[in-house]
């Protein structure tokens, strides 16, 4: 019962990985405005956006970072229709580069399902089949204002509608709950926006 319980899990990491990376392509998020995401419009105005994210059920927070801008179901700004089953938070540049995280959440997942899921995307990732794809790294890394939250790190390369994108996806638990942040830029932005956005906000989550 165990085994068949770790194995439905990791099924359905693995779909939450396929499913935000196919609404990625499609439009759907994941990717930044370079990877076919939805521009702007003016209803995101500054002076509404919220400043951090802070979820209580999820025990997880976060201030807004560097040229990212924060955007939730409970306030969607122009990217209402971003918010698909499971997707939990978006994140976007609003006037810089082409970049964004799509952040979304499965229920009840194991440190065993964390370790499958690194196999699998070292072995036979879902996202093989894309076009142009170039698997660049897969590992554990520490994330958190602590840094002692072990996450998996997948990073790939894919050709995308408006160009080579580069995926950085990060997958953790915690406190039981399974989190997947797949952060995205053209491939010949993303070393900037990865230093400059990307991995301030992961040095940034404060897990309680």
């Amino acid at each position: 019962m165990k085994k068949t319980f770790v194995k439905s899990t990791l099924v359905l990491l693995l779909t939450v990985l396929s499913v935000g990376l196919s609404a990625q392509r499609g439009g759907g998020g994941g990717g930044g405005r370079g990877a076919s995401s939805p521009s702007a419009s003016p209803e995101a105005n500054p002076s509404t956006l919220l400043t951090e994210y802070d979820n209580v059920d999820y025990g997880m927070k976060f201030p807004a970072p560097p040229e990212l801008s924060i955007f939730t179901p409970a306030h969607p700004g122009p990217f209402s229709r971003m918010f698909t089953p499971g997707k939990v938070i978006y994140l976007m540049d609003l006037v810089g580069k082409p970049a964004s995280v799509s952040v979304r959440y499965s229920p009840g997942v194991t440190d065993a399902d964390l370790k499958g899921l690194k196999a699998t995307l070292e072995s036979n990732p879902p996202q093989a089949k894309l076009p142009d794809y170039k698997k660049i790294s897969v590992g554990m890394i520490k994330i958190g204002t602590h840094g002692d939250k072990d996450a998996v790190e997948y990073v790939f390369n894919s050709k995308e509608k408006d160009g080579m994108t580069t995926t950085r996806q990060v997958v953790f638990i915690h406190n039981g709950k399974g989190f997947t942040f797949a952060c995205a830029a053209l491939e010949k932005d993303f070393a900037a926006v990865d230093r400059k956005s990307f991995q301030p906000l992961f040095a940034s989550i404060e897990f309680r």
